[in-house]
């Protein structure tokens, strides 16, 4: 007895791929037998130009905008302060804290910058960002799903 070998059109050989085409892309799979019978399977992700980001807070009434993405995420986020004005330019951001649901701070980090990256070693559910700034706090609701 022997298992079976796949082969993807993307080069591939394991039994599950993760995609994420910027354009409508059809993955096709040839599975193959310890008897040498096969099967092709196919799936096509579409991809709609129209859509738009998620994860990105509103402007507040002083022109402040603080991005956070991807929303949902695995725990690796990106997060970019602006204020919009004539000319765009970045917040400085000073303090970013993550709340659990209880209320117990499971991430603080002092940071010198208009963006970072943060990973959080949780597990999935629903987290609350606290970011601050020389001119504000922002509190953005963020999602794990690994």
């Amino acid at each position: 007895s022997g298992g079976i070998t796949y082969s993807w059109n993307t080069g591939a050989t394991t039994a599950n791929i993760v995609a994420a085409p910027s354009v409508t892309t059809t993955y096709s799979v040839t599975l193959t037998d310890a008897a040498g019978c096969t099967g092709i399977g196919t799936l096509t992700v579409p991809v709609d130009l129209g859509c738009t980001a998620t994860g990105i807070a509103p402007l507040n009434a002083d022109g402040l905008q603080v991005e956070v993405w991807p929303n949902p995420s695995n725990g690796e986020f990106q997060v970019t302060g602006y204020r919009l004005q004539v000319t765009d330019y970045r917040l400085q951001i000073t303090d970013l804290e993550i709340y659990n649901v209880m209320g117990e701070k499971v991430y603080s980090s002092i940071i010198n910058s208009q963006s970072t990256i943060i990973n959080l070693d949780q597990p999935n559910g629903i987290y609350f960002l606290k970011l601050k700034t020389g001119d504000a706090i922002f509190n953005e609701k963020i999602i794990i799903q690994k």
